[in-house]
């Protein structure tokens, strides 16, 4: 599991292809709003204040994690299953 910690990212919903200054900052897409998130502020993006991303190994890990924590969004698009939560609310 490897958890990264953001005092602040940022929400974007994309309509259209990914500008090079969003791939520079991109982080991951949302599984469960299509929400695209960066680590940089765009035009237009939302904030989400004091968040982590967790990056498990397993589906399995991922799977057990998500039915015990509140998340605010997760990712199975990724090579690993990424979970975003509040950094309050995170129970390891």
């Amino acid at each position: 599991m490897k958890i990264r910690n953001f005092k602040k990212i940022y929400s974007l919903e994309l309509n259209n292809e990914m500008s090079l200054e969003q791939e520079e900052s991109f982080l991951f897409c949302g599984s469960k709003n299509w929400d695209f998130y960066f680590s940089n502020r765009l035009e237009n993006s939302n904030v989400v204040d004091n968040v982590s991303i967790i990056e498990f190994n397993s589906n399995e890990e991922f799977t057990s994690f998500i039915k015990s924590t509140d998340i605010l969004d997760y990712s199975l698009e990724h090579q690993r299953p990424l979970v975003l939560v509040e950094s309050k609310n995170m129970t390891i």
